[in-house]
């Protein structure tokens, strides 16, 4: 929806179906291109999500699984969450490879912890296979819309 559109009285706008903001990849080229990055499992819960120490472990699991493949874990977490989980991924992953503003990368970039993703267009890419996610709305349509297999937090991440 635009300025200016009309909606329905009994209806609530709970958000776009697609945004009107451009953004690029620019802030993933770095990584994408030196880390000679094939395919990326991206990871997204939602800006409001604060994960447990129990689905970080898992999340760093995942990403010592995918070392010797093809594929490259990206994880979207705030800065704030980076910074109160990131003993969990020392512990794990042991020390962490590369900090810059807003991300951080472990196992030579095979995993990269990034507070500001343009999911939108990182979906669009055809670089991502899959999506792990909360299944918001928005992330929904996004997925959908670029053909990108997704999985809920609940089933990947949380299983026992």
């Amino acid at each position: 929806m635009v300025d200016g559109d009309i909606i329905a009285d009994n209806a609530t706008v709970v958000g776009s179906i697609r945004s009107t903001e451009t953004s690029d990849l620019k802030r993933l080229y770095d990584w994408l291109i030196r880390t000679r990055v094939d395919k990326v499992v991206y990871a997204s819960f939602g800006t409001g999500t604060q994960l447990s120490e129990e689905e970080v472990s898992n999340l760093a699991k995942l990403a010592l699984s995918l070392k010797d493949t093809r594929y490259s874990l990206l994880l979207g977490l705030q800065k704030s969450e980076q910074g109160r989980l990131r003993h969990v991924f020392d512990r794990i992953l042991g020390p962490v490879d590369r900090v810059g503003l807003g991300f951080c990368e472990y196992l030579s970039g095979k995993f990269r912890i990034d507070d500001n993703v343009p999911q939108e267009n990182l979906l669009l890419s055809k670089k991502v296979d899959l999506f792990i996610s909360h299944l918001g709305f928005g992330g929904f349509i996004e997925g959908k819309s670029a053909f990108v297999l997704f999985c809920r937090l609940l089933y990947v991440v949380c299983s026992k």
